[in-house]
């Protein structure tokens, strides 16, 4: 097993990418420029000291990249063939590498993740299983959850914010405040309302306690390009003499200038104010700011099994765009679980 050379680095990656949209494809380019060859050899690279190949022949390759990411998490993608042409640029193939050969992949990535720390790696597929999906479950692996991505699309005509949101009659308005409290500042009130918001969660509850709120919080604050007004937290008022000002739900966004699009990284409400209205009120809220930033569309990714959650962006507006299907390997160094 082997690293690309210096030269052979770009050709690979550019193929490696050629699956992505052109913004996405634009936005990782960005993210790489600055990475020189000696962090890639070194380890030191979250991006691409994670990319390992394998030559099968004078013309074809095997390829397998993942990457770390912030939170003591990473990214892994699938063992798959790459073949040069005549002007020794490379062309991402659809025949997968045969087993022995991802085997090797597979289990070199595998320990690269551990010797870096990492706890949890995740799989993200289009289709339901991986390709090799006995070498995957063999190395750890197993099957997460199964996601629905929702778009809003703020472009058209006619789609006004927050209408026909179809949960429970809640407060008026004012019975919410909306505080924007940056991450950095204040990470242990985040910590406590993102805990707070996961007890009984029907968004992939498999993931809790597998990481740290904190490092979950890095990670949720190093997703796409960070949006400096889009970390809300929303709390119910005080009550004169009666009750105090209680947090009470969050909201993390995220975007992608390049798109015009939002990514909502996270909506959580906890148990005592779920039922009350206010996922349709925060709903309407992001839909306003969006707009209000000209932004033409809001993205969200939410479990299949979450079928309330589901009933709320529909009813306000979002559509189902895509399917991915998650398997993922949970590892804490010490332990040796590497199930």
């Amino acid at each position: 097993m082997e690293r690309p050379s210096e030269k052979q680095l770009p050709g690979m990656v550019a193929a490696l990418l050629s699956d992505l949209d052109p913004p996405e494809q634009a936005q990782q380019r960005q993210r790489l420029g600055n990475v020189s060859y000696e962090a890639v050899v070194s380890g030191q690279s979250d991006l691409l000291s994670g990319l390992f190949c394998r030559w099968v022949s004078d013309e074809w390759v095997a390829v397998q990249w993942s990457h770390r990411l912030q939170g003591q998490s990473a990214v892994v993608g699938q063992p798959c063939l790459l073949r040069t042409d005549a002007r020794s640029a490379f062309i991402k193939e659809a025949t997968p590498p045969k087993d022995q050969v991802a085997s090797e992949l597979i289990e070199q990535t595998c320990q690269w993740l551990d010797r870096s720390g990492v706890v949890m790696s995740q799989l993200v597929l289009e289709e339901a299983r991986p390709t090799h999906v006995d070498l995957w479950e063999q190395f750890g692996f197993g099957h997460l959850v199964d996601l629905v991505y929702v778009v809003s699309d703020l472009s058209r005509s006619g789609q006004r914010a927050g209408d026909d949101l179809g949960e429970e009659a809640g407060p008026a308005e004012s019975a919410w405040d909306f505080e924007l409290v940056a991450p950095q500042d204040q990470v242990n009130r985040w910590c406590s309302i993102l805990d707070a918001t996961y007890a009984g969660t029907l968004d992939c509850p498999e993931l809790n306690g597998r990481r740290s709120t904190r490092d979950t919080l890095i990670g949720y604050r190093e997703t796409a390009t960070f949006l400096s007004d889009g970390w809300w937290i929303v709390r119910q008022p005080a009550v004169a003499n009666l009750s105090p000002a209680t947090d009470a739900a969050c909201v993390i966004m995220a975007e992608h200038p390049e798109s015009e699009l939002v990514e909502l990284i996270y909506l959580g409400v906890a148990p005592e104010f779920r039922k009350r209205g206010l996922g349709k009120q925060i709903l309407k809220e992001i839909q306003s700011f969006c707009k209000r930033k000209h932004r033409s569309k809001i993205l969200a990714a939410v479990d299949q099994r979450n079928l309330p959650a589901l009933k709320l962006y529909r009813n306000a507006g979002f559509n189902a765009a895509a399917k991915r299907t998650v398997w993922a390997r949970f590892y804490r160094p010490g332990e040796g679980d590497m199930g």
